[in-house]
């Protein structure tokens, strides 16, 4: 369908674009002119629908004898966005716009609109279906347009600026191997600290969304520190106690001898607790009282497996769920017994994981092997005990 001429009028339009807004009115004789408002319109009508706000070319035809409110046209990249009531609620939609979309003043008023938008007079017959939104609506919905994504938006407010600011540079980590803790336990020697970097760069902006960012300078101020973490490598005092009972199960039953040092023909109680642990290369004195003193000291709540019980004139280790191991008398020998008498107990002293500790990890079998074995009635280890001697 051809464009139809709309009427004869003067040429009427305010142009937006970048920091400039032009008026134009040509006055004195009249001439028969399509405006360019006119034009915008028949082709809409004539080929293509309206914006979102706008009726469609078919609800558009045949044009009406009913006239309407004369509307403004606010037309970008030479489409219609949307109509409004006048020129100067076309211009407030624009303001409107740059206030939505950023918050400085400046920026407001040096973002560049990019396409080119008219505010166009609409003359001639208008149809009913042509929708006159208001200033807040007009907004709305050219900003709903955008959704997400400017490079939807129907009218572009781009804006360029040299971005300046310090960033945080993140410490690197680094994870020390040692023995002197446990597995499983670390340790931070050396705290990390983050450091500064200074950096500008060029932005671009379109609808206050970044769709650019170059950067041109970027010097690190201040260097981060790195981090030092101790990681412990050593078999747990835990799993070292469990293996200490392990291995001692290997010799339930055999005899009580006082002052006995053989853990296959008679021990006494200190006798007992120092030939087991000197297995794992660990030096205890025979004597009940003296091993009161060795390593250092623990709760009843805290005992693990291993843990030396010290009452007065007998010693014998923690076994785990409520038990003793220990050589307990004459009549008895070597036992596992449940009796252990709390109110009685002296000291409950751990030896692995302290200055008395000279044990070393290989002399220690893997942990699963270890737990296994703890579990096990008959332990683990060579049964055959160490060689006979009395205690002096």
């Amino acid at each position: 369908m051809p464009f139809l001429p709309i009427g004869c009028v003067d040429d009427e339009r305010v142009i937006e674009g970048g920091q400039d807004t032009h008026s134009m009115r040509r006055e004195g004789k009249k001439r028969f002119v399509i405006s360019s408002a006119a034009a915008l319109l028949a082709a809409a009508i004539s080929f293509s629908p309206v914006f979102s706000g706008s009726a469609s070319a078919a609800s558009l035809l045949p044009l009406s004898d009913n006239l309407q409110q004369t509307p403004w046209a606010i037309v970008s990249g030479g489409r219609v966005a949307c109509y409004v009531a006048s020129r100067a609620d076309g211009k407030a939609v624009l303001t409107g716009l740059r206030i939505k979309y950023y918050d400085s003043v400046q920026t407001q008023q040096t973002a560049v609109m990019d396409p080119l938008v008219t505010i166009e007079r609409v003359k001639g017959t208008v149809p009913s279906a042509v929708r006159i939104l208001s200033v807040k609506q007009a907004v709305k919905e050219l900003a709903d347009k955008e959704g997400s994504d400017p490079e939807k938006a129907v009218v572009k407010l781009s804006y360029a600026k040299t971005l300046k600011e310090v960033q945080p540079v993140k410490h690197k980590t680094k994870v020390v191997k040692t023995k002197a803790l446990e597995k499983g336990e670390k340790k931070v020697k050396v705290k990390g600290e983050t450091g500064k970097r200074y950096q500008e760069s060029e932005v671009v902006q379109v609808n206050a969304n970044v769709v650019k960012k170059q950067v041109m300078k970027s010097d690190v101020v201040e260097k981060p520190q790195t981090e030092v973490i101790y990681e412990g490598t050593a078999l747990p005092a835990k799993v070292k106690g469990m293996a200490v009972i392990a291995y001692g199960k290997k010799f339930l039953g055999n005899p009580y001898v006082w002052g006995g040092e053989s853990l296959t023909h008679g021990v006494d109680c200190s006798g007992f607790t120092m030939k087991v642990y000197e297995h794992y290369g660990i030096t205890l004195p025979h004597s009940s009282q003296a091993q009161g003193n060795c390593g250092k000291e623990v709760s009843e709540k805290d005992m693990q497996p291993g843990d030396l019980i010290v009452y007065s004139g007998h010693v014998a280790m923690y076994a785990g769920n409520g038990m003793l191991l220990h050589a307990a008398g004459e009549k008895v020998g070597i036992i596992l017994s449940d009796n252990i008498h709390y109110s009685k107990i002296k000291h409950i002293r751990r030896i692995f994981g302290t200055d008395l500790d000279t044990s070393r990890d290989n002399d220690f079998p893997d942990a699963g092997v270890i737990r296994k074995a703890f579990e096990s009635v008959k332990g683990f280890g060579d049964a055959s005990g160490l060689a006979d001697s009395k205690a002096h």
